[in-house]
């Protein structure tokens, strides 16, 4: 799959940096952060290939995202080694998508940008 890179124009339009100095893209479509994004951390990952959480991962894998799991189980999901939480996670991460009840958003999106 072909993913752009952003402009120098778009990365200081993007925003402030987050965790490990990568940047937070406001602004931006889903498909622009998609195009710019290679790290993806799966909040709520699972092995069930049969969940949403356990299919998401394996596609964006598939098409060539670097998946990293997170769930307290720990372990290894899809060849990669799950985290307890966002924070344990010691590389960039690009995009966070979240399988978790809404009720866990708002520490969830505080880990993301700790």
């Amino acid at each position: 799959m072909h993913r752009p890179r952003l402009t120098t124009h778009e990365r200081r339009r993007a925003g402030r940096r987050g965790r490990h100095g990568t940047l937070v893209l406001m602004g931006h479509t889903p498909r622009e952060i998609l195009g710019f994004a290679r790290t993806v951390a799966v909040v709520g990952a699972s092995r069930d290939p049969g969940k949403a959480s356990g299919k998401i991962p394996h596609l964006l894998q598939h098409r060539g995202f670097r998946v990293i799991p997170v769930n307290p189980g720990g372990g290894e999901i899809l060849g990669e080694r799950a985290y307890a939480s966002l924070l344990d996670i010691e590389e960039p991460v690009d995009v966070v998508d979240v399988f978790r009840p809404a009720t866990e958003a708002p520490g969830i999106a505080r880990q993301a940008v700790a």
